[in-house]
């Protein structure tokens, strides 16, 4: 990608950045519709963190050592957040569970905010997608009283649209961009919203070995790091299962959508790791190893994250026979290099497979 053109689009965001205000609403998490705050002519923002060792060492000055891993390095992730952050008008996310709420509250208190959560079930079942679906009916509710709107059809069904378009235009960008380019520029995108999104059209050559990266959410910071390590290997992510980047533009929002209940059908059955069961995940995983033609596949998860630990054997059957490497990211000195060394590791499996 031509420099002017990653320049224009860090400049476009950086103008978002100072011009936000009490109209503009942080997003947290991929259970969050954008198209509702947008259909209220609010400005939805993504809120992207990092999942790697330097924010959980930055959470851990304000939760205990023994809470969540994820929880910790969101919320070290989310309090190194930039001043602008302060002018939201409200943050909004869905939790899966106590420590996520918690971590909301000390981000609000942190930065002087109003915090909106509402539950999101684990489990998949009429009664769970009904209670998302009432969730998100809450969230409307709270946003109308707050900001003096009003939900109408017809504006719904016209954000409903105009995110379809920014999914499909980034999503037929991927091919042809590396992966850290690619992250950067979804990121972007996703903070600028569907009416500010520039279209970046360029083409990059193929990467001579082809990865799949699935595992813990994933943050700029992060898609940087991995993207370092990759640097001059002749290897990329072509793909992802991570909650950023492929639970966020593969999203499918029936077109002509305008009412609640249909945003929290699509949202709501989201192929994800942590629901119980979790076998749609397994296919999905599956079905994405094979439409990207990986050689291989990054399974990343912050070390002793249990949820993710406690799945490896069956990640590990689901994509036999790819080679697979679980990178349990952790701190402290010799970070990057064991991060490069796990994955030359792999990369040499792929290509001397008898070595």
């Amino acid at each position: 990608m031509p420099k002017s053109r990653t320049t224009d689009l860090a400049a476009r965001a950086a103008a978002r950045a100072a011009q936000v205000s009490e109209r503009s609403v942080g997003i947290i998490g991929r259970y969050v519709p954008p198209e509702i705050p947008a259909a209220l002519g609010l400005e939805p923002a993504l809120l992207t963190f990092s999942a790697g060792p330097a924010a959980l060492r930055e959470g851990e000055a304000f939760a205990r050592t023994d809470s969540c891993p994820l929880c910790r390095a969101a919320l070290g992730g989310l309090l190194g957040t930039e001043a602008w952050v302060r002018r939201l008008g409200l943050v909004i996310a869905g939790t899966a569970c106590d420590q996520q709420r918690r971590m909301l509250e000390a981000l609000g208190r942190y930065h002087q905010i109003p915090v909106f959560a509402f539950g999101v079930p684990r489990t998949c079942s009429a009664n769970a997608r009904r209670r998302y679906g009432e969730g998100l009916e809450r969230l409307v509710r709270e946003l109308e009283g707050r900001f003096g709107v009003r939900l109408e059809p017809d504006r719904l069904r016209a954000a409903v649209e105009s995110h379809r378009r920014l999914r499909a235009r980034l999503l037929r960008l991927r091919p042809s961009l590396g992966f850290g380019r690619f992250a950067e520029l979804a990121a972007d995108c996703l903070f600028l919203g569907a009416a500010r999104a520039p279209e970046l059209l360029d083409a990059a050559d193929p990467p001579e070995t082809r990865l799949l990266l699935a595992g813990s959410c994933l943050g700029r910071e992060d898609a940087a790091l991995l993207a370092e390590a990759l640097a001059a290997s002749g290897a990329d992510f072509v793909d992802d299962a991570t909650g950023l980047l492929a639970g966020r533009l593969e999203v499918e929002v029936p077109s002509g959508a305008a009412d609640v209940a249909t945003l929290a059908a699509a949202y709501f059955d989201q192929p994800d790791i942590a629901r119980r069961p979790n076998d749609a995940y397994y296919s999905w995983l599956k079905r994405k190893a094979v439409s990207s033609r990986a050689d291989g596949v990054v399974f990343r998860f912050l070390k002793f994250c249990d949820l993710n630990a406690a799945e490896r054997l069956r990640v590990r059957e689901a994509l036999a026979p790819l080679p697979v490497v679980f990178l349990d990211e952790e701190g402290g000195p010799g970070e990057a290099a064991r991060r490069r060394t796990r994955l030359e590791a792999l990369l040499e499996s792929i290509r001397c497979p008898r070595a």
